[in-house]
């Protein structure tokens, strides 16, 4: 019988639903979730290892796991597989995008984006890629399409799988993280974009070297990253970044401002910020 990895996770009742939806867009099949009077339990259900490090680096960022407690036991096959399903419905985003696990059928006038739910982050159902993707979109609609891009902390793949259905020309796709590295990899083999989408491992600062940066990341990271990110955008070049909330969006702005990125459009979606900034320096 197979067996799955239980992670269960203690979060203050405030912070119950962004972790809920942290937990499903990094690919678990299924949730059950306990309120209490000040803690709610999320229980998430993975096939090899549970997210713990980037779960810790979510909670950090937000500025609760020191609040935060959880285990992990194996645990028998309930069927949770078939969650699947239930929990990953295709999501139209933008004018033209359609984002769609492979059961699922794609409407002829969308750009169909096919992501397979599993062990990496990005599967169209969290804010923070439902933001990127609208303000790439957006972004190829207003200068047209590239030659370079870059998607820093790639997850599943699902953004630089976006730049590439939408005409950029060569996209580098960075992770660390290599369960992540080889989900975005067969997510490229099914979108047909492995000539067009490179993974990499690390990324390292280049000079005027992209057209579009995408960063999905954390505030603080953004912060950390926001001068090399710059630099290695060519003139009028933009980042698209999000991962952060509406109370971290001004230090995250002027953090780009400082290293000569002007933030042109902004979206906000269930308290989450996606920023689209253009190199003018």
């Amino acid at each position: 019988m197979r067996e799955w990895l239980e992670l269960s996770v203690s979060v203050p009742n405030a912070n119950a639903e962004c972790v809920e939806s942290f937990l499903l867009d990094y690919g678990a099949p299924g949730l059950i979730t306990e309120d209490g009077e000040r803690a709610t339990v999320i229980r998430s259900y993975w096939t090899e290892c549970a997210p713990l490090a980037e779960l810790e680096r979510f909670c950090t960022d937000l500025g609760f796991w020191q609040v935060t407690r959880y285990s992990t036991v194996q645990v028998a096959d309930e069927n949770w597989a078939d969650n699947w399903r239930m929990h990953f419905q295709p999501t139209a985003v933008g004018d033209q995008l359609w984002v769609c696990p492979p059961w699922a059928s794609s409407p002829k006038d969308r750009i169909s984006i096919v992501i397979n739910p599993g062990m990496a982050f990005g599967t169209g159902q969290h804010a923070t890629t439902r933001g990127c993707l609208s303000l790439i979109e957006r972004r190829v609609l207003e200068k047209g399409q590239m030659s370079r891009a870059l998607d820093v902390g790639t997850g599943s793949g699902i953004l630089a799988i976006a730049l590439a259905k939408l005409g950029t020309t060569h996209v580098s796709a960075a992770d660390i993280d290599p369960c992540a590295r080889h989900a975005a990899t067969d997510n490229c083999i099914a979108n047909a974009v492995v000539d067009t989408v490179h993974i990499i491992e690390e990324w390292l600062p280049v000079g005027n070297s992209y057209d579009l940066i995408v960063a999905n990341l954390f505030a603080g990271l953004l912060v950390e990253m926001s001068e090399d990110l710059s630099l290695s955008l060519t003139n009028r070049g933009a980042l698209v970044c999000s991962g952060f909330l509406a109370g971290d969006e001004e230090m995250v702005q002027q953090s780009l401002e400082r290293h000569g990125l002007k933030v042109c459009a902004r979206i906000i979606d269930d308290g989450w910020v996606t920023l689209l900034a253009e190199r003018i320096q």
